[in-house]
């Protein structure tokens, strides 16, 4: 992550391709970006999303209330 991110708590878009519109964290610490609004799998502690809608963006520590970290890009 970059160090604006780490400052965020959050990976951010400013990375992200063009048009992957959301951000998420799972819980072992994979950070996400998605072109649709991803589905949190509570059982499995992750997000789910369609086939090819999905892109990691990097790995951050474990995280048990990873639940709460989806953003949507708003700029």
């Amino acid at each position: 992550m970059t160090p604006e991110e780490m400052n965020a708590g959050h990976v951010g878009f400013a990375r992200a391709p063009q048009g992957w519109n959301w951000a998420a964290q799972d819980r072992d610490g994979g950070w996400y970006w998605f072109r649709e609004r991803p589905i949190p799998d509570l059982a499995r502690g992750q997000w789910q999303v369609g086939r090819n809608n999905i892109q990691y963006a990097d790995q951050g520590a474990p995280n048990l209330d990873w639940i709460r970290t989806l953003r949507q890009r708003t700029e």
